[in-house]
């Protein structure tokens, strides 16, 4: 089973580990695990816009396993409540995930869990945001396309200090409108400017200054800065010069909302009501589910209204989690240290009467005052995060609407908001007498009243399980709580492989900027119309600068320079049941059907017996060896998913090419201009081929096919370490 982090960082790729997540989640004081700011039961993690701003703009809330989506609910626009004169709008979207984790030791074992996303963007919002994208007048982010210097404020004394912002770079538009345009000079020359905030920096791949370069871009991180865009004569479209300088980031609609029906290819009902899915959507890993969610709600019972955008994210099942699958959530130790709670007779609410909660409810007492204060809770959260992680509890779920329950929950909870309230105003009056003979009890029965029913209106809503068909999908009220996060520690099943690029797609384009599609791919004659019509390896879509991994544990064969594929590096992966494992884990890889001519498979003389060697080719520069802290080279050590270099141009001399890419080979015994030892690439690489990429990475090839793009010689050579052969 593959899993995946909810989000992604705000430049697209993946969090390193649990722990770079865990950073942005200490950065908020309310959807923590097992413990409402409410004080009561929350059975999940919020992931919200104060500390994931991009998952609510660009970035999607991504599947955190592999499963099937068995139910959701998606509506339009967003429900309303009104409660006072105050009218509040929330996403009750969702979509539910259901998994199946192969006991490693028993093949006719398995468990059964479920993911839930809820409180998901609605499918306006999206379409208005990728509507507002088309227009450059409403853009709020982009991400450069190419290196740009930035200032300080016009007219002030930092506006001749230029930094330069590296390629990639993601900047928020403070005015996305332009409707008021700041000018200044730059010898002589007259330019418009606009303020933007940097919200992340791109990484500097040239090669003069790069440190005292990226360190001075590093700095403006978060920072306001001025853009100079040039003033253009009669005739010219500014737009133009905007759009070469950067690209809009938007959102896409969810791929699971065209994946309806009997075949998986029909819209989704977007009516508000909880749907089953007639046939289960497979969902990967990683997959784009939707966005975060407009979330107004009640700060008080006076109607002060806050608002974030958030996403729910809740994994439980109906059977108590046994030990196989405990050790998987632990990453494989035996001792895996999780605390398993039957909590199904619990209230919900944190009170001296709920056994559930009494040992958390000492520990967040620290004064002994029989209170819990806003600071108390902090710490609590602060401190005992870790050792709520652990917890698995079985729990009466919040998804489920039962009014005796939620009343007995509901009244609990705001009486403790109502009590607070009236001890503060009892506070104005000399005795009890005088308080109660005042206005305030009656007004505040009747507010705490209203606000009561609006918030069970609400929640009723919100809640979904007594609305499935429990004939068709069987989710219990009463379900096992696992801490979201601690899915992405299951390593059983995995594959022994890293992608050599992140998100790797075939080629759509030759050297020359010819559309191309299948000229990147394996095989004897796909070049045909070439004197030389042979190619031995997969090229993987790259621009120059991108990070290149090891894919698997290996060593360093030889490193070198030469005219006709520049800077290369060979792995070579000796062990024998390294090897296997690697074989036995190959992708069941289909070659693609073309009209005229072949993609192959395998040489004559491919021999597992000899080892294993994958080619990188068309480096730009190498990484450096972390023990050492000298370039890679014969001999070295190189973990899987280690960056070993950076992609660079293609050996086609000093013309260049349109199409950057690495090249990568796979064989039994590297040897140049042969094929017998070769097999295709696809067996191993997970790569897109022109069909499966979406718009944005199409475009993206054809932006970067419009011009050559030179470096192979400008570019250091690689020493010559090893043996090549």
């Amino acid at each position: 089973m593959k899993t995946a982090f909810p989000i992604c960082q705000v430049d697209g790729s993946q969090f390193n580990d649990v722990s770079a997540l865990k950073v942005l989640l200490n950065g908020q004081t309310s959807g923590r695990y097992i413990i409402s700011k409410g004080r009561g039961w929350h059975g999940g993690i919020h992931l919200n816009n104060r500390i994931a701003f991009w998952a609510q703009h660009f970035q999607p809330v991504q599947a955190m396993a592999d499963g099937e989506l068995v139910a959701y609910r998606m509506a339009e626009e967003y429900p309303t409540t009104q409660y006072l004169e105050t009218t509040s709008s929330y996403s009750n979207n969702f979509c539910l995930l259901r998994h199946t984790f192969q006991n490693p030791d028993k093949e006719d074992e398995s468990y059964t869990f479920y993911s839930l996303y809820m409180h998901l963007q609605s499918q306006k919002e999206i379409q208005d945001s990728i509507t507002a994208a088309e227009s450059a007048s409403q853009i709020t982010y982009i991400r450069l396309k190419k290196n740009w210097n930035s200032r300080g404020e016009p007219g002030s004394a930092d506006f001749d200090k230029k930094v330069l912002l590296p390629k990639d770079s993601i900047l928020k538009l403070i005015d996305p409108s332009r409707a008021t345009v700041t000018k200044d000079k730059i010898r002589n020359t007259e330019y418009d400017f606009l303020k933007v905030k940097v919200v992340c920096v791109g990484q500097y791949v040239g090669n003069k200054d790069k440190v005292k370069i990226q360190n001075e871009a590093d700095q403006k991180l978060n920072q306001e800065v001025w853009l100079a865009i040039k003033q253009y004569g009669e005739g010219t479209n500014p737009e133009e010069f905007w759009n070469n300088l950067a690209e809009p980031l938007t959102k896409q609609m969810p791929p699971w909302h065209t994946k309806n029906g009997p075949e998986n290819n029909l819209p989704i009902v977007a009516d508000g009501t909880v749907q089953m899915p007639e046939l289960p959507m497979n969902i990967k890993a990683g997959e784009h589910l939707g966005y975060l969610g407009k979330y107004e709600y009640l700060k008080n019972a006076q109607g002060n209204i806050d608002q974030e955008y958030r996403v729910h994210l809740e994994v439980f099942s109906n059977d108590r989690p046994p030990e196989y699958f405990l050790k998987a959530l632990a990453g494989g130790q035996e001792e895996h240290g999780f605390q398993v709670i039957d909590g199904s007779g619990s209230t919900g609410v944190m009170e001296p009467a709920n056994t559930f909660f009494n040992d958390i409810r000492r520990a967040i007492d620290t004064d002994n005052d029989g209170q819990i204060s806003e600071n108390e809770l902090v710490a609590f959260y602060q401190a005992a995060t870790n050792r709520l992680e652990k917890v698995i509890a079985k729990h009466p779920s919040e998804w489920y609407f039962k009014e005796d329950d939620l009343a007995i929950k509901y009244k609990k909870l705001i009486e403790k908001g109502r009590e607070i309230q009236e001890n503060k105003l009892r506070s104005y009056y000399q005795s009890e007498e005088g308080y109660q003979n005042s206005p305030y009890p009656e007004m505040i029965e009747s507010i705490y009243s209203q606000f009561i029913n609006h918030e069970q209106q609400r929640i009723e809503q919100i809640t979904w399980i007594q609305q499935i068909d429990q004939k068709l999908l069987d989710v219990e009220s009463r379900v096992w709580h696992i801490w979201p996060l601690s899915i992405s520690n299951i390593k059983d099943g995995e594959r022994h492989w890293h992608e050599p690029i992140l998100n790797p797609m075939s080629t759509n384009y030759s050297q020359h900027g010819h559309k191309k599609e299948y000229w990147g791919l394996f095989g004897e004659n796909i070049r045909k119309e070439n004197k030389s019509s042979a190619h031995r390896a997969l090229d993987i879509f790259a621009e120059v600068g991108t990070d290149v991994y090891a894919c698997v544990d290996a060593e360093i064969q030889h490193t070198r320079h030469s005219d006709s594929n520049g800077n290369l590096i060979v792995l070579k992966v000796s062990d024998e049941k390294l090897v296997q494992r690697i074989w036995d884990e190959r992708l069941n890889y289909k070659v693609h059907s073309l009209r005229d001519r072949t993609e192959d498979t395998i040489g004559s003389e491919f021999d597992l017996k000899k080892g294993l060697k994958f080619a990188y080719m068309h480096l730009k520069s190498i990484e450096t060896n972390p023990e050492t802290g000298q370039p890679l080279k014969a001999g070295d050590k190189v973990k899987m998913g280690q960056i070993i270099a950076k992609s660079g141009v293609s050996g086609t001399g000093v013309v260049g090419t349109r199409a950057p890419h690495l090249h990568f080979e796979v064989s039994t015994k590297h040897m140049y201009g042969d094929s017998s030892t070769k097999i295709n690439p696809g067996y191993f690489v997970n790569f897109k081929y022109k069909d499966q990429q979406n718009n944005e990475e199409v475009k993206l090839q054809s932006d970067i096919s419009q011009k050559f793009h030179v470096g192979h010689h400008g570019d250091g050579a690689f020493a010559w370490t090893g043996f090549a052969g």
